[in-house]
């Protein structure tokens, strides 16, 4: 991974092929102790892991698109979970066929080519935090927590 600094709060990530998408976002984000951030990219992989939640069984179920596919939209943010950084992502991809994919970026999603994320430094504090009713890491207040305004 190379990373290019832009004044103090902006930077791009040049992923090479092999490199994991989330883990590299992570890794760079805890190097740089952010703690909120928001990041966009493009690029290539294979195979991309899209996730899709279920409300009902309150899990995700995985779709897996292996080939040569081409990164259209990859938009998310970086928040801090248990006091260390996580990114929370969405990607859409397209294959040969022009056949578009899409859902929450999972991990062992890998870089195909290259892969340029843009990673801008809110210079804030977010957190995620536990909601019991879905069994996922929300950047609000669970109900009953009496800390929402």
């Amino acid at each position: 991974m190379k990373t290019y600094t832009f004044g103090e709060d902006q930077y791009l990530l040049v992923l090479e092929r092999g490199e994991d998408i989330l883990r590299s976002i992570i890794e760079f984000a805890k190097e740089k102790k952010l703690e909120a951030a928001s990041f966009q990219g493009i690029g290539a992989v294979n195979p991309a892991r899209l996730g899709q939640y279920d409300y009902d069984m309150k899990n995700y179920r995985v779709v897996e698109v292996k080939g040569a596919l081409e990164v259209t939209s990859l938009i998310g943010n970086i928040a801090l979970r248990d006091g260390v950084p996580f990114a929370h992502a969405h990607m859409t991809v397209s294959n040969q066929e022009g056949r578009v994919f899409g859902g929450h970026l999972l991990e062992d999603s890998v870089c195909a080519l290259t892969m340029e994320i843009e990673i801008r430094d809110l210079k804030g504090k977010l957190e995620r935090t536990l909601d019991p009713r879905f069994k996922l890491g929300l950047l609000y207040d669970p109900p009953g927590s009496g800390d929402s305004e």
